[in-house]
């Protein structure tokens, strides 16, 4: 009676280890996958990306992390976009206009023509059908040398070629500079062609890229 009490004691303790060992296999892995849950990798939001949107040109590498696919960082990373400057101006202005000398430009540069685009809207990329988000217009004055007769403005779309061209409304002159809305109603990479005759009867034309987005 004695010897079957014995191992009747045994294969209980046997039995109370082998479920020790089991809760505790329960315990680790439940830390696991409670620890694994309470530190997932999330992508970042449109909000978080759209805030890291710089001043100047980003590069790919600046939104890795980024998985979302919006056109305004797609369209913006695969747009050969003009640079803009946002260093003071130092060409020549009119007295009537020394506001430019503190407000982003670009120029384009061609054999035989300088154009220079005063930016009133900024260093940002553009938005469709020229308006801002908080009410701003996308205006631009150009100034061309040497100066041109009639000039024209269109522009062209770059992710889309089927496209028609559009053809950019001058809002006023002084007969040395234009100022327009760049109005554009489809997001994407457009090219701004500025062209027309000089006075000394030569055809010329430059071009600058914008991205625009919704």
């Amino acid at each position: 009676m004695r010897g079957s009490s014995t191992g009747g004691e045994g294969k209980i303790s046997m039995l109370i280890a082998a479920a020790l060992r089991a809760l505790i296999s329960l315990a680790i892995l439940g830390g696991n996958v409670l620890f694994c849950s309470a530190t997932p990798t999330q992508a970042p939001s449109a909000a978080t990306c759209s805030e890291r949107l710089p001043g100047g040109t980003p590069t790919a590498e600046s939104y890795s992390d980024c998985t979302i696919s919006p056109p305004w960082w797609t369209s913006y990373l695969s747009c050969p976009v003009t640079p803009i400057h946002t260093e003071r101006y130092t060409g020549k202005v009119y007295p009537n206009e020394l506001a430019l000398y503190n407000i982003p430009w670009l120029q384009m540069d061609v054999p035989g023509l300088t154009v220079i685009a005063h930016l009133f809207y900024g260093n940002r990329p553009l938005h469709t059908d020229g308006e801002f988000p908080g009410g701003d217009y996308a205006k631009v004055l150009w100034q061309a040398t040497p100066r041109i007769l009639n000039l024209t403005l269109t522009a062209t779309s770059l992710s889309n070629p089927t496209l028609a061209p559009i053809p950019i409304t001058i809002i006023s002159s002084a007969g040395v500079d234009w100022a327009t809305y760049l109005v554009i109603p489809t997001p994407g990479c457009w090219r701004v062609d500025v062209g027309g005759k000089t006075e000394a009867g030569a055809q010329v034309s430059a071009s600058a890229v914008f991205v625009v987005v919704e």
